[in-house]
């Protein structure tokens, strides 16, 4: 059993010290030890002898340690990377958090050929994004109880280079990859900064444009020369604006959805028209009517709204009996459901 046992710590040993053999780029390298063994009696004998001459050559060429550096080592935190189109930046970000009643800032730090250029501290920082030279863009979500966010940009060297606050809580953002333009997004405030897409001129340092958000995006391109926006909707489809906010592709976005969207895409599709159109459009009301037998569209939307929508829809045909019908469906799920008046008024008509 003691012969096993040495024997063991001896081979793992070895290994232990052969895995250091390397090759030098110029050179074939020297094993940095040499193990060897030797039997007495009952037992065996290890020995470790260093080659000295190995590693002090080692150790003058910074080749002791030869593993890799990785972001999260350089910055010295765990985050998320991100790298610019050409793989020569990233920047690396971690969200701030509670550690147990205290609230720590979160970081970001841009690096290049395992070099820092720079980190600093930001409430909540998201959507970070870095271009090909080295700009940086980032949305700070804000540790405020208030809507409200900070989207930021900082050059390489981590100098601020524009800022706004809005009163509104921020989504994603993109750049440019010639760095002349960014844009993000806000969500979730009754203020005039909420819902909107701003485009911002990074070479003037200034806001460009603040439009309505046409949809809520996961991924943007930004076509500088063409003054386009191409936004990727969370269910992949494909949505373009100018720099006006002009919808330039409204053919082909509405039959993406048709084509492959879900019940519920189709219906919140249908819901942003007028309704003059949609109310006579049969596509609408066979949208309704499967839309009440689909489960997250029914949740989505509200079971009673979609029996308020089709009763609507026969409303604008003339057909009261089959709005009665389904009003009643509706004011029986929630009786606010807003139609109680109406309801009441042709049902004492048909009387």
């Amino acid at each position: 059993m003691e012969i096993f046992i040495i024997i063991t710590i001896g081979l793992i040993t070895f290994y232990l010290f052969k895995r250091n053999k390397k090759k030098d780029s110029t050179e074939k390298e020297k094993d940095l030890s040499n193990v060897k063994s030797e039997s007495t009696g009952n037992s065996i004998q290890f020995t470790i002898e260093l080659n000295e001459k190995e590693f002090v050559r080692r150790a003058k060429n910074g080749k002791l340690d030869k593993k890799r550096k990785t972001t999260r080592d350089i910055a010295g935190f765990y985050g998320t990377e991100k790298k610019s189109p050409n793989k020569n930046f990233s920047i690396y970000s971690r969200d701030g958090l509670f550690r147990g009643s205290k609230w720590e800032n979160g970081k970001i730090a841009l690096v290049k050929n395992n070099k820092l250029l720079f980190k600093k501290e930001i409430e909540r920082p998201h959507d970070c994004i870095v271009s090909n030279d080295g700009i940086v863009i980032c949305c700070d979500w804000s540790n405020a109880e208030s809507l409200t966010g900070i989207f930021y940009v900082f050059d390489k060297s981590g100098i601020e280079l524009f800022s706004i606050r809005t009163n509104a809580n921020l989504g994603n953002c993109a750049l440019s990859i010639d760095s002349k333009i960014a844009i993000f997004e806000t969500h979730n405030s009754d203020d005039n900064d909420g819902d909107k897409l701003f485009i911002i001129d990074l070479q003037d340092q200034k806001i460009l444009k603040k439009l309505e958000r046409p949809i809520s995006f996961k991924e943007a391109i930004i076509k500088t020369k063409d003054q386009k926006i191409i936004l990727t909707t969370r269910n992949d489809f494909i949505y373009e604006i100018d720099f006006n906010g002009l919808h330039t592709n409204k053919e082909q976005y509405e039959s993406q959805i048709l084509n492959k969207g879900s019940i519920t895409d189709v219906l919140y599709h249908f819901e942003s028209k007028p309704d003059e159109v949609k109310f006579n459009d049969n596509d609408y009301l066979d949208v309704l009517s499967k839309a009440v037998n689909d489960e997250n569209a029914s949740y989505s939307y509200g079971l009673d709204k979609l029996y308020r929508r089709i009763g609507e829809f026969y409303e604008n045909k003339g057909e009261i009996n089959q709005t009665i019908h389904y009003w009643e469906k509706a004011i029986q799920i929630n009786p606010k459901v807003g139609v109680k008046r109406k309801l009441q008024s042709y049902k004492v008509k048909g009387k």
